[in-house]
């Protein structure tokens, strides 16, 4: 079914890992990114982390498993949070414009 074990693990890891990032539309941008960093180091703190270690560890001796964890799960996380600092920046960009006193003289 697999073609090798990290292909296995990296199934595993985009099952059950990927979908325990949701973006939280309510939250502003600044607080979902930091909800997001928090659980990302929380996850990789236990094993979540071991096994990221291993895909890691196994991509010294192989750049496909590399490949594989970029494509699989990197890219994935990517483009979840890409839109949340999209939003943050164009937020912050609207709040710059709105505070700007500019007089004509």
């Amino acid at each position: 079914m697999w073609p090798n074990k990290q292909s296995l693990l990296l199934d595993m890891f985009k099952e059950r890992v990927i979908p325990n990032f949701p973006v939280e539309s309510t939250a502003t941008a600044d607080e979902a990114i930091r909800r997001q960093a928090k659980e990302v180091v929380r996850r990789l703190s236990g094993f979540f982390g071991k096994v990221t270690a291993q895909i890691i560890g196994e991509g010294q001796s192989d750049p496909k498993v590399l490949e594989e964890y970029r494509e699989r799960y990197v890219r994935m996380r990517r483009d979840i949070t890409i839109p949340v600092i999209e939003r943050a920046t164009r937020a912050a960009s609207s709040s710059d414009a709105s505070s700007c006193t500019c007089s004509s003289t």
